[in-house]
């Protein structure tokens, strides 16, 4: 099929008529000579004895003014043809963002989205196809076929970088085409000769669940859930929320909502089991209707005591029974965390030491000012302000975390097993730190980071972009990973690493089964409700394909050729005038 790079310049047509006109008000006023006033009577008589009807022809000046008139206005329009066998690519940047899905029982953009794909590809018949999907971190397909391509387009992620993808597929082909599909439009005027955005969304109301979370009550048996709702469009009104436990419907309420608002909930619910939260009517977006929560993460990580020193024992009993996350084991059990006066243990395997050094006649009274690695897990929502630490400062060796000016009196050292040193430089007796309040705060921050180290997810909740970290029970183990509308994955942790890091883009439930036995779930939420919001989706063509730099490599132009046509019928219409005359 032929382009037409300039369809403006058909306005050359015009003088096509006037060229008409012309000719036939010429013919009509002919001159006649004749050499005598009689003979004007012989050519009335001829005309009026004509027996038949005699055409009026142009002469062949006009056929070749009309021709040189035609060639001009396909040169100006710059019709171009297909070249067979010529080399086209394409490379498609989806929007892989879950508003995609959104519609109200008819196609969503994602269906629309892909008519668009197949009918562009069909039209241009690309040799090279590539694909990017733009989820939070676009991801390149380099798959020739379509339906492979369009099978990897899930349109499930909670944000679409489709900037960050657009920059991905210049680096990869830098001269392809590149057509955007997605329901809303660009940010910034599409200037790119190569690129087309197209978009296929379109405004609807919805309510959705975008936020939840579930954490331990003080009463037992009980956790708390906390749930945010949002509705974009529609009418103010009621969103009912239906609370189920274990597949049973626990509670059912009216949450009132406006356009544009949302709202925090918050109940009792048991604290074993899942919960399931779901809309009775969430608008145009199934997916955001639903959320499952699993019980609250509620750590206990085994402490091994000292036997001696019974002020400092005390001191850690009394942390441990005012944080929830500890509990004392004997000697010959295993611990997760051993507290000693002594020197450390070179091999303690799985546990972290703690190691409280006392300063003896050595240590001084230090009131600060206190210098913190506030980026260490030890150190959040630490201040001692007001407290008395009376210590010496450690060797070298480990990394300092806590020093009074230049007295180093905690280090944090990282043996090759993945078990973490903590050395103490503290007199317990002669410091007032054990009164104060940033004590039982010290011992939550490591019971909670090493809580975080224990074998699972460290925790039943994250959000979608934020770096998730599966610990494992031993190195290059494997794990089932279940992901939220997928078929479960088998994953491996690197050969020496007892670990597994990945980042979810997809809101809901994901459920790792280890291979060496224990099954964990976290749930990873959305956080905003920018998916929810579908007010803003629109439908439109941005930029395009009919331009000279797009057409260069699959199509050729006959301006140049029409051009030396007409310059051939000019200097036929110079002869046929001078040898008339």
């Amino acid at each position: 099929m032929p382009v037409m790079l300039h369809p403006w310049s058909l306005l050359g047509l015009a003088a096509v008529p006037a060229l008409v006109a012309i000719y036939f008000l010429y013919n009509r006023l002919k001159k006649k000579q004749v050499s005598a006033v009689f003979l004007w009577r012989d050519l009335g008589r001829k005309a009026e004895g004509s027996g038949r009807m005699r055409p009026l022809l142009p002469p062949p000046t006009f056929w070749v003014e009309l021709a040189i008139v035609l060639l001009l206005t396909w040169a100006a329009a710059d019709v171009c043809f297909r070249v067979r066998g010529a080399a086209v690519s394409l490379t498609v940047v989806l929007d892989d963002s879950l508003s995609m899905r959104a519609s109200l029982g008819r196609q969503n953009a994602r269906e629309r989205a892909e008519d668009v794909l197949r009918q562009e590809v069909d039209r241009l018949r690309p040799t090279s196809l590539r694909g990017v999907i733009a989820g939070r971190t676009p991801t390149l397909e380099s798959k020739p076929v379509l339906d492979r391509l369009a099978s990897s387009w899930r349109c499930r992620s909670m944000t679409a970088d489709l900037e960050s993808a657009l920059v991905s597929a210049r680096i990869h082909a830098p001269t392809a085409r590149v057509l955007v599909l997605s329901d809303h439009g660009p940010r910034s005027p599409v200037t790119d000769p190569l690129m087309k955005w197209v978009a296929v969304g379109e405004p609807l109301p919805n309510d959705g669940l975008f936020n939840a979370v579930r954490s331990p009550a003080l009463t037992p048996g009980n956790d708390r859930l906390l749930v945010e709702v949002c509705r974009y469009g529609g009418k103010s009104g009621d969103a009912e929320v239906v609370v189920s436990h274990e597949g049973k419907e626990f509670r059912r309420m009216g949450v009132a909502l406006v356009p544009g608002e949302s709202r925090a909930v918050t109940l009792k619910v048991p604290s074993a089991g899942r919960i399931r939260v779901a809309l009775a009517s969430g608008g145009a977006l199934a997916e955001d209707d639903v959320v499952e929560v699993p019980p609250a993460w509620r750590p206990m990580v085994r402490v091994r005591l000292p036997a001696g020193r019974p002020r400092l024992r005390d001191a850690f009993e009394k942390a441990l029974r005012s944080t929830g996350m500890g509990v004392v084991v004997g000697p010959e059990e295993k611990a997760d965390l051993m507290v000693s006066t002594a020197a450390a243990v070179q091999d303690p395997g799985q546990a972290w030491q703690v190691c409280v050094h006392a300063p003896g006649k050595a240590g001084e009274l230090l009131t600060g000012p206190f210098i913190m690695d506030r980026s260490h897990p030890l150190c959040d929502g630490l201040g001692l302000e007001g407290s008395v630490w009376c210590g010496a400062s450690l060797p070298p060796g480990g990394t300092p975390v806590i020093m009074a000016g230049n007295v180093v009196l905690a280090t944090d050292t990282v043996l090759p097993t993945g078990a973490r040193i903590l050395d103490l430089s503290l007199d317990i007796e002669r410091s007032t730190l054990s009164q104060s309040p940033d004590w039982p705060i010290l011992i939550w921050n490591l019971l909670r980071w090493r809580a975080a180290a224990s074998v699972g997810f460290g925790g039943s909740r994250a959000l979608c972009g934020q770096p998730v970290r599966l610990v494992v029970s031993q190195p290059g183990e494997s794990v089932s990973v279940g992901r939220p509308g997928q078929s479960p994955v088998a994953w491996h942790a690197a050969p020496g690493s007892d670990e597994i890091r990945f980042v979810p883009e997809e809101a809901g439930l994901y459920r790792a089964v280890l291979a060496s036995g224990g099954a964990f779930e976290l749930l990873c939420a959305a956080g905003t409700p920018e998916e929810s919001d579908l007010t803003n989706c629109i439908s439109g063509v941005w930029g395009g394909w009919n331009n000279p730099t797009a057409a260069q490599d699959v199509y050729r132009g006959t301006a140049v050729g029409a051009l030396l046509a007409a310059l051939v019928m000019l200097g036929l219409h110079t002869w046929m005038v001078r040898k008339k005359r």
